[in-house]
């Protein structure tokens, strides 16, 4: 019995520590983060993980608004591209925001699959088309393989479609995603902390030595660098290492 209860604490402690450092890492992140120059996709994804998670306002955040305003009212057509690229995906920032017709269907690119699970709720999707077109965009494995990813995890927060439905996709990109991780496996870049943590979020299994890898490539400022290669850390890479922290640490906790 004592042995056991030895074991038992043992384990607990071992949770701890693990836990702590991740606390400590997400903490160094974040505080980079409220340091770094106002960039529009960390805001938005940081904005998106305060709906189900407690983090604190970063400072940059409070200058979101007349951010948009300025993009709205520029008269420069790349402005104008950029205000609607984010208005597209302001529901990371307000769940309740409504996207018009005409900007949905303007989407290009992986934007085009990634709005398509993020607003699945409000505009009917044609599954045949699309879970085909989102095996497609996975068997690239690369960036689309990860925005794919991305798609089936707003398609699962927004309950769109029941488990049978989601079943075959969910097991394809749960392999697909795999073997892009096992492609790159020892070259930790952006792509991989990109994928990681949108494995997390869909629930699927994940190495521990992938988690320690990364935790061990966070700069001494607290940011990680898209490659190995870069000089200095981005607010790119940064968030999605938090988004992929968050998830191990509510794993921890659940």
């Amino acid at each position: 019995m004592k042995i056991f209860t030895i074991l038992i604490l043992s384990l607990f402690l071992s949770s701890c520590l693990s836990l702590k450092k991740l606390e400590s890492a997400k903490s160094k992140a974040i505080s980079y983060l409220d340091k770094s120059a106002f960039e529009m996709d960390f805001i938005l994804v940081y904005s998106y993980l305060q709906q189900s998670n407690e983090l604190p306002d970063l400072k940059v955040q409070s200058a979101l608004n007349s951010e948009i305003e300025y993009y709205k009212n520029s008269k420069d057509p790349g402005d104008s591209i950029q205000y609607q690229t984010i208005k597209r995906f302001w529901r990371l920032v307000d769940r309740d925001f409504k996207i018009p017709q005409e900007l949905y269907e303007n989407a290009k690119g992986v934007d085009s699959i990634t709005v398509k699970g993020l607003y699945c709720d409000q505009i009917k999707i044609d599954t045949n088309i699309f879970f085909q077109q989102l095996r497609d965009e996975a068997d690239a494995l690369n960036y689309s393989t990860s925005h794919a990813l991305l798609s089936l995890i707003f398609l699962k927060k927004n309950n769109c479609y029941s488990d049978t439905e989601m079943n075959a996709l969910n097991q394809y990109l749960d392999i697909k995603s795999l073997e892009l991780l096992k492609k790159f496996d020892f070259e930790w870049n952006d792509l991989n902390i990109e994928t990681l943590a949108f494995r997390s979020e869909a629930d699927f299994d994940y190495q521990k030595s992938w988690i320690k890898q990364i935790l061990k490539a966070q700069q001494e400022d607290g940011g990680w660098k898209g490659r190995s290669s870069n000089e200095t850390s981005n607010s790119h890479t940064t968030i999605l290492a938090i988004w992929l922290i968050q998830n191990i640490i509510n794993d921890l906790e659940d």
